[in-house]
């Protein structure tokens, strides 16, 4: 399982869902350079995003946390959830062959990302 960023404690929500979109983008990259030909099946994506959300509430102690603990979990399982999304949609993209694929190199994201300032 990959790292998952977790909301540190001077960081808000939403700036955590901006760098989240951002670092999901880059996971997509990796995870092509790594598996080109991975299927992405149903199964597989909710395995990961529950593993994911066991693994940092549980495993990681954030159940001593309360309520931060449980937000932060959810919040990681959310990013497993966008990252394998995006994987989903840039192979369904790649196969309709119409050249509109969704940005995942570091330029191509940075890019859109100073295009519209998040």
């Amino acid at each position: 399982m990959d790292s998952v960023p977790i909301i540190k404690p001077d960081e808000t929500i939403e700036e955590y869902v901006s760098k989240l979109n951002y670092t999901t983008s880059l996971n997509v990259a990796e995870a092509i350079k790594n598996n080109p030909y991975s299927k992405i099946r149903f199964g597989k994506i909710l395995i990961a995003v529950f593993r994911t959300y066991v693994s940092v509430y549980f495993l990681e102690g954030k159940i001593f946390q309360g309520v931060d603990g449980f937000i932060a979990a959810r919040l990681a399982a959310i990013h497993t959830l966008v990252s394998e999304a995006k994987r989903w949609e840039y192979y369904m993209r790649q196969k309709e062959v119409k050249g509109c694929l969704p940005p995942i190199t570091q330029e191509e994201v940075d890019a859109l990302k100073q295009k519209y300032d998040y």
